[in-house]
């Protein structure tokens, strides 16, 4: 039976990151690189949940300003807390594996993808920031 390789925006994120920091981490000489593709992942995420609660918050709830401030940063280390452990202890080895082998063209295709999702979530959330 033949492994169907699918594409998992988040997975790409993270192992282009990672990529992206090793070799600049190499040509510096430091150290680890796994948590740069990690804590982009979060960030997107936390941006999405972020943005999603700006607008629960605009249309339906109208919760106190400094409550949600506290709710936004929670999300967040929570995001990031999960992301390391997902990618970091159960999921870096996989992905490196999955992707390695990936053409040209599909670099570049998945390239623009996760370049388009990362601008576009940041959008939004700076929209929705400037909303309130």
């Amino acid at each position: 039976m033949m492994k169907i390789n699918k594409f998992n925006l988040f997975d790409y994120l993270y192992y282009r990151t990672f990529l992206f920091y090793k070799e600049a981490e190499r040509k510096e000489g430091l150290g680890s690189n796994k948590d740069r593709g990690v804590f982009l992942v979060a960030t997107c995420l936390s941006f999405n949940l972020i943005s999603i609660l700006s607008i629960l918050d605009y249309f339906f709830f109208k919760i106190d300003n400094n409550t949600v401030t506290y709710v936004y940063v929670g999300c967040y280390i929570i995001i990031n807390l999960i992301c390391l452990y997902v990618f970091e202890v159960r999921r870096h080895d996989m992905i490196l594996l999955k992707y390695e082998k990936e053409s040209e063209s599909q670099k570049e295709n998945r390239g623009v993808i996760v370049l388009s999702y990362v601008f576009i979530s940041f959008f939004i959330f700076i929209a929705l920031y400037f909303l309130d």
